[in-house]
């Protein structure tokens, strides 16, 4: 079985070393983390590998895994580099949706082949893998021998493997943001609205996720533009500028977000 090193031992790390384990596909060997304690609390929950107090002490192997916040990854390869302590010939590929496999340039001189990964999942502390991968999609570029690498890994999973251009992975990462991220703030925010009009708040949420859910599932099953409902959908401008006019008294920020998304509902509504 091949052998795999991860670097920085968070939510993602700890995620995927636990598939990669787990399902039988890379044998994890080094966990390595600033964070001691955390490193110790993904080996315990992986339950393979040994926790290195450095980067020094990596094992060798035959990938290398850098799950660290975006803005550490071009430092933990500058470090890579200098301490020569990578197999020649291994993959080495990070987690980041937004970051190319480029910012890993430095350790080309290592003679190492370099991707990046990307998992489309939400990925929380409490975050389990589902039996079957099928409908879970990971995004990949880098070295060609870095990709076939890792999606022979990923395939035996029944993965979906989508291929991205490094130059389009900024505009990638805020497709997902406006799709996960934002949904969740617009969630909170409806939430809290809710709970202004004397509905308790886990009530506010078990309301919101009938609706959201079904919003959802019609955007997917039907397409956007057909899913839309409400006053924007039928064109009632006058209970809008109602909306706008409550928030604007109450609620100014608010207001503004309401303004921006009614906008982009409009133009979506006449497509």
């Amino acid at each position: 079985m091949k052998r795999i090193n991860i670097i920085g031992t968070g939510r993602v790390g700890r995620a995927l070393g636990y598939l990669w384990s787990e399902r039988k596909i890379l044998q994890v060997v080094g966990l390595f983390d600033r964070n001691q304690e955390l490193a110790q609390q993904a080996r315990d929950y992986i339950a393979q590998g040994t926790v290195c107090k450095s980067l020094t002490d990596l094992p060798p192997a035959d990938f290398y895994m850098i799950s660290v916040p975006d803005d550490h990854i071009t430092a933990v390869a500058k470090q890579l580099a200098r301490l020569t302590v990578l197999k020649q010939h291994s993959v080495v590929f990070h987690c980041s949706g937004a970051l190319p496999a480029n910012c890993l340039a430095v350790l080309r001189k290592s003679n190492v082949y370099l991707a990046s990964l990307h998992p489309v999942l939400s990925i929380t502390h409490n975050f389990q893998w589902p039996a079957s991968l099928s409908s879970i999609y990971f995004t990949i570029e880098g070295d060609v021998c870095a990709c076939d690498r890792l999606s022979t890994c990923l395939k035996s999973l029944a993965a979906h493997i989508l291929p991205i251009a490094c130059e389009h992975k900024l505009q990638y990462h805020i497709a997902l943001v406006f799709a996960s991220n934002f949904l969740i703030s617009l969630i909170d925010i409806g939430q809290g609205l809710l709970q202004s009009c004397g509905i308790e708040a886990q009530q506010a949420l078990a309301m919101l996720e009938v609706l959201s859910e079904k919003s959802v599932h019609n955007a997917i099953n039907i397409e956007p533009s057909k899913a839309l409902t409400g006053p924007i959908a039928r064109g009632d401008t006058e209970l809008v500028a109602k909306h706008i006019n409550y928030l604007q008294h109450n609620n100014p920020v608010l207001a503004d977000i309401y303004r921006a998304l009614a906008n982009v509902t409009n133009q979506l509504s006449q497509k």
